[in-house]
């Protein structure tokens, strides 16, 4: 019984030390956008939704980048744009939000004090952004051909983390709750009680 405790522990000290929750996370653009697709678009609003996950987040000493596994952008004078290029969210800490492309080394951003202190990994109410003047020509490919813009205004962020899924460790640790619990019960059945003639 003591081994069984100690292994217990063992284990139950190195769950602990992992993360012990991953969840999605969606952060979501809007404004009013100018650029290239084919022809020039002029302030054309839409909204671009990223999908990501708290547990791929990581800090450079500047940013928090979050790697996007989906990032959409839909107008409704437009439709819908996915996009194919490899993107990141990012939030630094001067309190700018937005997404780069690593393929074009490009992107776009909006700042608000509020972000200040965010990491991208917990819920964020939406908030006004003021995008850059000049967003760096962030370029990308989607699904309806190569996107470049150049001007954003009016834009706003949010983010909403959805859900956690418990990790590995989450449920290691859990099962050696549950082993300690059983051997508990199984080792109180195996107790004699001693008869007298």
């Amino acid at each position: 019984m003591k081994k069984l405790i100690v292994a217990a522990l063992m284990l139950t000290t190195s769950a602990i030390a992992a993360p012990a929750m991953a969840a999605p996370v969606i952060y979501t653009f809007t404004g009013s956008f100018s650029g290239v697709n084919g022809g020039e678009f002029t302030d054309v609003a839409a909204t671009f939704t990223g999908i990501g996950d708290t547990s791929t987040i990581t800090n450079n000493g500047f940013s928090y980048l979050t790697p996007l596994t989906s990032l959409s952008a839909f107008g409704s004078t437009v439709g819908t744009f996915n996009i194919l290029s490899p993107v990141s969210f990012y939030v630094n800490r001067n309190g700018y939000a937005g997404l780069y492309f690593s393929a074009t080394n490009s992107y776009f951003s909006g700042q608000n004090n509020a972000l200040l202190n965010y990491k991208g990994d917990t819920n964020f109410e939406t908030v006004p952004i003021s995008f850059n003047e000049n967003p760096y020509a962030a370029t990308f490919d989607t699904d309806r051909g190569s996107v470049t813009i150049t001007n954003a205004a009016n834009g706003t962020f949010a983010a909403s983390v959805t859900g956690a899924v418990p990790e590995p460790a989450t449920w290691a640790m859990m099962l050696a709750g549950f082993g300690m619990m059983g051997a508990g019960l199984r080792y109180r059945r195996r107790s004699t009680t001693a008869v007298y003639a």
